[in-house]
């Protein structure tokens, strides 16, 4: 069973509607007043994450009627550090002449792939 929203709605909670009241989707609170509660369209049906700066208002009644929701900004322990503790056991073993022999690779190629690895970490924190 999912959860409702919390009564007392906090900017940076996160609900997800699914039931035709809002498009479909996730939703961070931006702002809560006497009478409405202010979200911010931040992620699609599927969690993939949305920046259309889409906001919306409802009332603390429907708010609550809105299941928790995680943030889709709150990335894995995986996705968060994976790519950096590769990149770091590679670069190790390219340190070690007998470590790429081993592997049949030269060490200037794993370097290569160690760069590419933290470009890629670095344009995925930046998307």
């Amino acid at each position: 069973m999912t959860e409702n929203a919390s009564d007392s709605p906090s900017p940076y909670d996160h609900v997800r509607a699914e039931d035709g009241s809002l498009p479909d989707g996730i939703y961070r609170v931006v702002g809560v007043g006497a009478d409405d509660v202010t979200l911010l369209f931040v992620a699609d049906a599927t969690g993939s994450r949305v920046h259309d700066g889409r906001v919306f208002t409802v009332s603390h009644e429907q708010y609550a009627d809105l299941p928790a929701a995680p943030n889709p900004d709150d990335d894995g322990l995986f996705r968060r550090w994976g790519l950096v503790a590769l990149a770091g056991v590679l670069f190790a073993v390219s340190l070690s002449s007998t470590a790429t022999e081993t592997l049949g690779v030269s060490q200037s190629f794993i370097r290569t792939v160690v760069i590419l690895l933290i470009a890629l970490d670095v344009v995925d924190k930046l998307r």
